[in-house]
């Protein structure tokens, strides 16, 4: 025997702007706004703010879009629109973590990927790699062929290095000298290189 769809109507063969309402059960309703006369669904909500408010965990077990354009499959979330930026962003603290559940010993990088290609990663451990998915210092830069690591300031460009007992710069002055600091406080020891 066929089957046949069914249907639930209110205030049929009326205009009425009266708030109607359908009542599922106590946990979901279709409710109408008495604004727009529009209606919205309420799952776990009475005074749904949306086409569909769902106040409680939402389970999807195959593909869900947002928008239309941003689309949840599994472990993936997928920015689809090929003509607009994305963005992630927050009010407050943002956090991007690897291996949440800590269960694989530290390993789980974090991997920034362009053109399908892997060009930085964070270690589980802590180290940065550029140029490499296996970096052996906290932060190790590679690249085949020459490579630049560049630091600009409008006036002094400073790099610090320093462990516990010790400290010291390599600074660039817009006098177009290049200093060699064994202190922190420029009045310290100083090799000056100078240009012609």
């Amino acid at each position: 025997k066929k089957k046949k769809d069914g249907l639930i109507k209110t205030d049929t063969g009326h205009s009425s702007t009266s708030s109607t309402n359908i009542n599922l059960d106590t946990a979901v309703g279709i409710y109408k706004t008495a604004t727009d006369n529009s209606y919205k669904v309420g799952i776990g909500s009475t005074n749904p703010q949306a086409t569909l408010d769902v106040n409680g965990s939402l389970g999807v077990s195959n593909i869900a879009y947002l928008n239309g354009d941003v689309r949840v499959a599994g472990d993936q979330i997928t920015f689809t629109n090929d003509s607009a930026s994305a963005y992630i962003q927050s009010a407050d603290s943002l956090y991007i973590e690897s291996d949440y559940d800590n269960d694989d010993s530290n390993n789980k990088p974090i991997i920034f990927q362009t053109s399908a290609t892997e060009r930085m990663r964070i270690q589980g451990g802590g180290k940065v790699g550029i140029g490499t998915a296996a970096p052996a210092h906290e932060l190790s830069v590679y690249k085949a062929g020459n490579v630049q690591v560049q630091i600009t300031g409008t006036n002094v460009s400073i790099l610090n290095i320093s462990d516990p007992n010790s400290h010291g710069q390599l600074n660039t002055y817009n006098d177009g000298t290049f200093r060699i600091n064994s202190v922190q406080d420029a009045a310290g020891t100083q090799l000056v290189l100078s240009g012609p």
